[in-house]
């Protein structure tokens, strides 16, 4: 048993020791990562610290490599075995440990788990194994994760080789046999006086060994080796997936909305498709007739005299055949019509080749609501409504753009920041680097894309409504106002947070697939009600379900509040003009105050002196809060009455639209590229500078982006309009909605499926995000046609049948 022991505190203290930075970090600031660059800088010292890694690699004789390895590494701090014969092989009492560590190591704790003892054994034995060169042992060792390159500049997450380690198998003529077990364990390491960093050890240990075991041994090691690395997590990794409620709850209702898309699907290809496109031949046959017909009489008279009979006779068939197509016009409209009045489900159907007949008091037909309900699942219906690019007359077609290159903006942020931050296999210069780069301000800002959302948002919402409101009185029917958005967002949601408990743990698996997948689990079974609700972005906010979500509940709460925006523009454009801007004066006040107090920086990631001990979150009481971030939402609704106003088209003189073009992109390259000294951490704003910057920059991105739908609608947008306008982004923005909230799923999927580092690079970096944007867009469409098409479907049958 000592063998096993002493062994697993050799590899543990090789691993420790080489990630161990002892000297480092001893000029950084709190919270500034920019000063880094001593930090990661190699000494001699370090040089060959890692030529002596490298040899005890290569080194067959592992173990007694590692051992004089980490014994000179500790500077004399020897591993001492109470050797009993004279030998390396000890013979101990079953359950003791033998092993002593000198100076400041203390000794071994005493093991008395049933177990632990069987772990131990096998442990023994797999480095027995090793010592001896046999292939299924070397194959286990090789398995750990090791130090690789950038150690030193900050790549703390030695992998492994999951596949490898799983498919080691001992001898059954070795402890009755074991099977290799992959483990990732979680460090944490502090750096002088830095926060700290995590990292990720792959070890692959006998599967006799549970994680209790290994928590037991691998944190006494981390607390007896004190190199100032804490044991944070121990989790053995299978392909083995716990079926939870959320799973067998998913299978049944997505099971039911398969079976309904795949019969509605069928119903509206044999009854509705099938006979329309029959009725349409027939029309183009017609035609056809009567283009030659009328050909045929420029023809000579002889000839045209020959052909009489023969048209006659054409004109009886043609006559009998218009009839029928007639008939089948008739059973056409009949099943696109309305549902019927009585809204019972009996359907009075015959043969597939007769008449659905229902005589209603105009002679028309109209399908009965059970029909419609299935038709709302129509793939073909709803794929030929989301891939349509025609655009009604008057329709701010420039917004088509605007939300799917948004959309994408989105994407390419979270795929870097994922990459980066939960992925965690990027050396800290990398990142370093990238914020170094002006280019990169782009991608680390982001969250503005957000903010465009939420001004379209507005601006959508006023346009509308405003509209409505002109025609018909302030009084409109203020509770449908509030389902209908209801009802717009909160189905596809729902499902799809369904869809991620139930599914994705079955999505991957891994070296870097936590068997904790989703890793939000915990917080959607506490609570999924605040996302029901639209509240989890101030209740919970800590540990709330579907990070992402907060943006949907700030636009519900802003959309909440919109009517005390709009309305009063209905009696005076004074007065909605004073209530907006008192909401956009309350929002900036907040924010701005808010950042004096606990000290916020314009920029929260990677950067910036550090907040106010015992402050506010930055993140939770500004990022999230709707009270930071209802600025653009309200730039966005002023926009939207003013384009309803003037019926979306705006005269304005050339100077102004120059001036307006001007401003906009100054304003907007100001907010995007402004703070670039903050980012990277070359110059850093004074406090007033990064209050002012948090209050008003997104009131002031929303304004930019206004301007462009503004400008596009009324005629000034050039090729600005002609290219946000281009008929492909049509199909693409009705996809963003549930592109936003499928993405991050995608993206788990696939870095939680890599089996090895993941390289920041550019090239990398672009052809990743290139793949996860197709990917989510082609999941969306998906989804589109399962779970939001039908929804919206369902709506105008339901509302239909109330009128």
């Amino acid at each position: 048993m000592a063998f096993g022991y002493h062994n697993f505190h050799v590899l543990l203290l090789l691993v420790c020791s080489l990630i161990r930075l002892s000297e480092c970090g001893q000029d950084f600031k709190p919270g500034n990562l920019h000063n880094s660059k001593d930090v990661f800088t190699g000494t001699k010292d370090r040089q060959e610290l890692f030529a002596r890694l490298y040899k005890a690699m290569s080194n067959p004789v592992v173990p007694g490599t590692l051992g004089l390895f980490a014994s000179s590494f500790t500077n004399g701090h020897r591993l001492k075995r109470s050797a009993v014969n004279g030998s390396d092989g000890i013979n101990v009492q079953p359950g003791r440990e033998a092993v002593e560590l000198s100076d400041n190591v203390t000794s071994l704790p005493v093991v008395t788990n049933g177990s632990l003892v069987k772990c131990e054994h096998d442990f023994q034995t797999f480095m027995n194994g090793v010592t001896a060169g046999e292939f299924w042992a070397l194959q286990m060792m090789d398995a750990w994760g090791k130090p690789g390159p950038s150690l030193l500049q900050g790549r703390l997450n030695m992998v492994g080789s999951y596949k490898q380690c799983r498919d080691s198998r001992a001898p059954d003529n070795t402890s009755l046999g074991f099977s290799g077990s992959y483990c990732s364990v979680g460090i944490y390491l502090q750096m002088g006086t830095l926060p700290g960093a995590a990292g990720q050890i792959g070890a692959c240990v006998p599967d006799s060994c549970s994680e209790s075991d290994l928590q037991i041994v691998l944190g006494q090691g981390l607390k007896d080796l004190n190199l100032g690395i804490m044991l944070t997590s121990v989790e053995i990794r299978t392909d083995h997936r716990e079926i939870t409620t959320a799973t067998i709850v998913a299978i049944c209702v997505f099971s039911a909305i398969g079976v309904l898309v795949i019969v509605g699907t069928m119903y509206d290809l044999i009854f509705i498709q099938i006979p329309k496109w029959k009725s349409q031949k027939v029309k183009r046959t017609e035609k056809t007739a009567e283009k030659n017909l009328s050909q045929e009489h420029s023809q000579s008279p002889v000839t045209l005299i020959a052909m009489t009979d023969t048209a006659e006779a054409n004109g009886q068939r043609e006559t009998t055949d218009k009839f029928a197509g007639n008939k089948n016009n008739s059973e056409l409209k009949q099943r696109e019509g309305t549902p019927a009045s009585n809204g019972n489900c009996d359907v009075h159907t015959q043969s597939a080749g007769s008449n659905s007949v229902d005589k209603t008091k105009e002679g028309k037909k109209k399908l009965n609501a059970c029909i419609m309900i299935l038709l709302a699942f129509s793939v073909y219906t709803n794929g030929s409504k989301v891939l349509n690019t025609a655009q009604p007359p008057g329709s701010l077609s420039a917004i088509n753009g605007i939300r799917f290159l948004s959309m994408s903006w989105v994407i390419l942020g979270h795929t870097y920041f994922t990459a980066t931050l939960e992925v965690g296999t990027v050396p800290m210069t990398a990142i370093l680097d990238h914020l170094k780069d002006w280019t990169f301000d782009a991608i680390y800002n982001a969250g503005l894309a957000v903010d465009t959302f939420f001004t379209l948002s507005g601006l959508l919402v006023a346009y509308l409504t405003f509209k409505e409101i002109k025609k018909k009185g302030w009084k409109l029917n203020w509770p449908l106002f509030y389902f209908h958005r209801y009802w717009r967002l909160t189905p596809p949601y729902m499902l799809t947070m369904l869809m991620g408990q139930g599914f994705l743990a079955f999505m991957g698996s891994g070296a870097t697939w936590s068997m904790k997948m989703p890793s939000d689990r915990e917080n959607c079974e506490a609570n999924w009600w605040t996302n029901l609700i639209y509240v989890n972005n101030v209740v919970h906010v800590d540990k709330m379900c579907m990070l992402h979500s907060w943006y949907l509940s700030n636009d519900m709460q802003f959309y909440v509040l919109s009517p005390l925006m709009i309305v009063p523009f209905y009696f005076h454009y004074a007065a909605g003009v004073v209530s907006c801007l008192v909401f956009l004066l309350a929002q900036m006040i907040t924010s701005g105050v808010l950042s004096v107090d606990n000290n916020w920086t314009a920029v929260a990631l990677f950067s910036g002196p550090a907040p106010k001990k015992d402050g506010l979150d930055w993140q939770t009481h500004y990022y999230f809060a709707p009270y930071g971030r209802i600025g653009p939402y309200i730039i966005g609704v002023m926009a939207g009455v003013l384009l309803a106003t003037w019926k979306g088209k705006l005269r304005l003189h050339k100077a102004v639209v120059a001036v307006g073009w001007c401003v906009s992109t100054v304003s907007a390259l100001a907010v995007l590229y402004g703070l670039h000294g903050d980012i990277s951490g070359e110059r850093y704003s004074t406090a007033p500078v990064s209050a002012f910057y948090n209050a008003v920059s997104r009131a002031v991105w929303g304004a930019c982006i206004s301007w462009i739908v503004l400008a596009s609608a009324s005629g000034y947008g050039g090729p600005v309009n002609k290219f946000l306008s281009w008929s492909a982004f049509v199909p693409l923005s009705r996809l963003t909605y549930m592109a936003y909230l499928i993405h991050p799923y995608i993206m788990v999927i696939y870095f939680g499926n890599l089996e090895s580092a993941y390289h920041l690079m550019d090239s990398s970096l672009v052809v990743s995000f290139l793949g996860l944007l197709v990917v989510s867009n082609m999941a969306a469409f998906l989804l589109m046609l399962g779970m939001e098409s039908p929804m919206i479907a369902l709506e105008k049958v339901l509302f239909t049948r109330k009128r």
